[in-house]
């Protein structure tokens, strides 16, 4: 071969090993998925969407789960009680984490200013869904930042949405009553989630293959402890104040809370666990 075409060819070979490079520095941040060891597993597997994991979650931690809005007379909502159930799996497209679940709340008591007495109140069921997504700290080198960032779950309501304001939309998670007592006036207010509004997939429909789409809004993220590691009880945390800018797939999602028309914060930790089999799982951001 010629010293010009063993040139040529070196050059080539160094643009092509540039370029790959390249293209490996910009690519797309990925995940973060479920993952699961089996009872008797030799191996970690990611969880596939056609694969679900079935879960339940309880009220963990010393003290009640609470919604709180300073800006609603200083409302605070305590709940002794918060169970779901429900199922967690990856998502085909949306490549990360996803779930679906159904809260449930009791032992509620409710505490505002201009009323001395605490009343029971009670919540509606919610139902949700939720994706696993990094917290965003507001630059852009984070979308390609692999293994440096904290990783959460994100919640939305599966429930109708409004345009409340030109441009800015909401979605109702729950309804609180609260009964008549003494001076205090009969009380229903809702908690929405009033973030970015998007599409969410669903697990796919196994006769046509189909993942059916909703839009959704994202209202409230908890952090998830531990990450890229598998356990028994994985804990959802409510870091205050509350996380409200998060990323994936290149985007900023805005995932904030109103009772009523005031900004609202939730505080507490839920434990995900599998509802059976004694199956160890986690939130990871690499497979």
């Amino acid at each position: 071969m010629s010293r010009t075409k063993v040139l040529l060819v070196s050059l080539l070979a160094v643009f092509a090993v540039g370029s790959a490079t390249s293209a490996v520095a910009s690519a797309a941040l990925q995940g973060p998925w479920w993952m699961k060891f089996p009872p008797g597993g030799k191996m970690q597997e990611k969880i596939e969407q056609k694969e679900e994991l079935q879960i339940k979650s309880t009220r963990v931690g010393a003290f009640p789960f609470k919604i709180v809005s300073p800006g609603l007379q200083n409302t605070v909502i305590s709940c002794t009680n918060v169970e779901n159930k429900g199922w967690l799996w990856n998502g085909k497209t949306a490549d990360q984490g996803q779930n679906k679940e159904t809260i449930k709340f009791s032992g509620c008591i409710d505490k505002f200013e201009g009323c001395k007495e605490e009343r029971v109140a009670e919540l509606s069921q919610a139902e949700v869904v939720s994706e696993l997504m990094w917290k965003y700290r507001g630059e852009k080198k984070e979308f390609e930042e692999q293994g440096k960032q904290e990783i959460y779950n994100v919640l939305a309501p599966r429930a109708p949405i409004e345009e409340f304001e030109k441009g800015k939309f909401r979605s109702k998670f729950l309804t609180v009553r609260v009964p008549a007592g003494g001076a205090c006036p009969l009380e229903e207010f809702s908690l929405y989630a009033v973030g970015t509004k998007t599409t969410w997939e669903d697990q796919p429909i196994q006769e046509k293959g189909e993942h059916p789409k909703i839009e959704v809004v994202w209202g409230t993220a908890a952090r998830v402890e531990p990450e890229n590691l598998d356990q028994k009880v994985v804990t959802l945390n409510w870091i205050q104040p509350n996380v409200k800018k998060l990323h994936h797939k290149e985007v900023e999602i805005n995932a904030t809370l109103q009772l009523g028309n005031a900004e609202a914060e939730i505080k507490g930790e839920l434990g995900l666990q599998a509802e059976f089999d004694n199956v160890e799982f986690g939130a990871w951001d690499f497979t």
